[in-house]
């Protein structure tokens, strides 16, 4: 069982870790996307086995809709005294839109999320920067 030391920064819960990654070379078996990249330098999903907490890896994607992806990970401890294994299904939907796209597609119907409200750490807004 992995510590809080052991998770590394950023969001986590159920197995699941999103933070920031060097960036990968590219990838171009799912049609070149290049899904661990970001403008900000990469950033990657990571995601624990379910079972012995090692990292597991994307093995296959597939598409369901625009707006739903199925996952397919392999456990990455298959090696050693107490090897896993695993492979699970794990799904991707997109929700709603942070920034509207430059290049919106008609048939897509995503809800605007809400502005996010900066606060000082006393609570009170921050001031905006007019």
């Amino acid at each position: 069982m992995k510590s809080d030391s052991d998770v590394p920064r950023g969001l986590s819960g159920n197995n699941m870790t999103i933070q920031a990654a060097a960036p990968e070379p590219r990838d171009t078996r799912f049609g070149g996307a290049q899904a661990n990249r970001s403008h900000r330098g990469g950033g990657a999903i990571r995601v624990h086995c379910p079972h012995c907490e090692s990292l597991a890896k994307v093995r296959t994607t597939r598409e369901v809709t625009a707006l739903y992806r199925e996952l397919r990970f392999q456990c990455m401890n298959v090696d050693g005294d107490e090897p896993c294994g695993h492979t699970f299904v794990a799904s991707l939907v997109i929700e709603r839109t942070i920034v509207a796209s430059a290049r919106p597609n008609p048939r897509i119907r995503l809800p605007i999320a809400a502005p996010r409200i900066r606060r000082m750490p006393s609570g009170q807004p921050e001031a905006a920067n007019d």
